[in-house]
Formats: C-alpha cells, sequence, structure tokens
C-alpha cells in the first residue's frame, strides 16, 4: 500500500512548492523478501517512490516534468529510464520445477538440464537465478553408525 504525505519544500527558481512523498508499508510488498536482497528492494522501492512523486507533482501543481525534476533535484536520466532487460519468470519457473523435481541437483547441472530442453542460457545466470530464488542443494544425511560392538 502506498502512503502518501504533503511535504512542503523551498525551492529557490519556484518559491514555496508543494512536494507529495509516498512511502510504501513493509507489510505489502509486492516482492517477497526472501527471492530479492535488501538493496535490491531498497533500490526499487527508492525509484518507484520517486516515479509517483514526479507524477503526483505533475498531476497537483500542473507542472512539466522537466520542472518536476528541477523541483525535486533528481536527474531525468534516471526517472525516463527503461530496463532492456528479457523477463525471466519462465525461466525461473522452469529452474524451480526442475529444482524441485530433482533436489540433488545444483546450479550447474539444472543448468545442463534447461540447455537440453532448448534454453540459451549460462551458468551464471542459472547461478544468479538459482540464488535470487533461495534455491539450495539438500545435503544428504549420513547414517550414524556404531563405533564398535556392544
Amino acid at each position: 500500500m502506498v502512503v502518501g504525505r504533503d511535504v512542503r519544500t523551498q525551492n529557490p527558481n519556484l518559491g514555496p512548492v508543494l512536494v507529495l512523498v509516498f512511502s510504501f508499508r513493509e507489510g505489502n510488498l509486492a516482492m517477497r523478501k526472501s527471492r530479492f536482497s535488501d538493496q535490491q528492494i531498497a533500490l526499487a522501492l527508492q525509484q518507484a517512490e520517486r516515479r509517483l512523486e514526479i507524477r503526483s507533482l505533475q498531476s497537483k501543481l500542473s507542472v512539466s516534468e522537466r520542472r518536476a525534476l528541477r523541483v525535486t533535484g533528481w536527474p531525468g536520466s534516471t526517472h525516463r529510464h527503461k530496463s532492456r532487460a528479457a523477463d525471466q519468470r519462465p525461466l525461473r519457473m522452469r529452474l524451480r520445477e526442475l529444482a524441485l523435481a530433482r533436489p540433488r541437483y545444483g546450479y550447474r547441472r539444472l543448468t545442463i538440464l534447461l540447455r537440453r530442453e532448448g534454453w540459451h542460457v549460462n551458468a551464471k545466470r542459472v547461478y544468479r537465478l538459482y540464488r535470487e530464488e533461495g534455491l539450495t542443494v539438500r545435503v544428504k544425511r549420513r547414517k550414524k553408525l556404531a563405533s564398535h560392538a556392544r
């Protein structure tokens, strides 16, 4: 859930300006904490908050994007940035399925299985997704044997 609050700031070029600052409540994150690092979550929230703030400034004050960015002091290139990364969800789902079906296989063996299925992936990408999904190789426990006859 997004919560907004008003903050009055003093801009040397425009005088007093009303800026809406948004924050995200921790309980309602769309991302699961186990899948992403704290740094990734913080960065995503920071960028989302900034975009919301700029949009709200534009609509509330009827100003251009450039003016809203100037008021907040944020770079326009960061605001307009669109990721070129391809969607990894199908690969993530297939990797999770394979890892659950074969719990003793690590990321390298799963990479080979994915390549046999026709996925164009390298071990580094599979390792990154493997870690982000919270997957690990389950270690077999050895049976304790008696050290001597009783």
